[in-house]
Formats: structure tokens, sequence, C-alpha cells
């Protein structure tokens, strides 16, 4: 494992994104965005299959079933994971958050990543952790 205290290098100033990371970031986007849109409307239509009157708190499962990813020209199926709606809310809600003129100071990255309409996105439920079990959580 390498050992952190003797990584050197410094980080650019006024939290710039390095060129070479673009890329990566709009792959993910690409790649990434529709599968956590996908697993929001999977659990949605789980949700709705739940014979309940309170969903606040009401248990998910681990996984709900299975999808395709695709990756330039290869498609492959991945577990469904709630877990992955979980690790979303937090950037959307930081987005969603900011002020509109601090929106508006990111929408050029946003254009160059094509991820202005990613973190449009409004979630139908919420996901936290209780007890090491994710739940609904009341919006």
């Amino acid at each position: 494992m390498l050992d952190a205290s003797e990584v050197t290098g410094e980080f650019l100033a006024d939290d710039q994104i390095p060129d070479s990371l673009l890329p990566i970031l709009k792959h993910l986007f690409k790649v990434q965005w529709p599968l956590l849109q996908d697993i929001s409307d999977r659990l949605n239509q789980w949700l709705g299959q739940q014979a309940i009157v309170d969903k606040q708190d009401l248990a998910i499962p681990r996984r709900l079933g299975m999808h395709t990813m695709t990756i330039g020209a290869i498609e492959e199926q991945r577990l469904v994971l709630p877990y992955s709606l979980w690790m979303m809310q937090r950037p959307l809600d930081y987005y969603q958050g900011l002020e509109p003129s601090q929106q508006q100071s990111i929408e050029d990255l946003l254009i160059q990543l094509d991820a202005q309409q990613a973190l449009q996105f409004k979630l139908k439920n919420r996901v936290t952790r209780i007890n090491n079990q994710f739940v609904i959580d009341a919006i």
C-alpha cells in the first residue's frame, strides 16, 4: 500500500481541476449517471410495490435486481445497488443547495463535462443509513 505521507505535490490554486482529469470526469457522467438515474427509477418501482402506508424508515434491500451498463461498445449486467443513490445525494444536495450565482460560476465546467442536466436531477425518494441498513428517508 502506498504511504500517503510520502506523496509529494501541491493542490492547484483556486480549486482548479487539472485538464488531465476532465476526460475522466466527462466519462464518469456519461457512463455512471444513467445508471444512477435507473437505480432511482428501480427504487421508485420497488417502493410502489410495497404494501405500506408510511414509507419513512422502510428498509431497502441491498440490491434491486440487475440492469445493463454500457461502456463504449460493451454491454454488461450489474447489480442495482441503492447504496449508489445514497452516494449520489451528496453532490446533488451540494449543487442544488448553491445560490444561483454560485451555480452559474461552475456552469462552464458542467457544460464541458456534459453534466449540467445530471446535477438538475430530482430524487423522488431519498436513501439514508440507520444501523448500517439503507432505508427510505423522509423528504
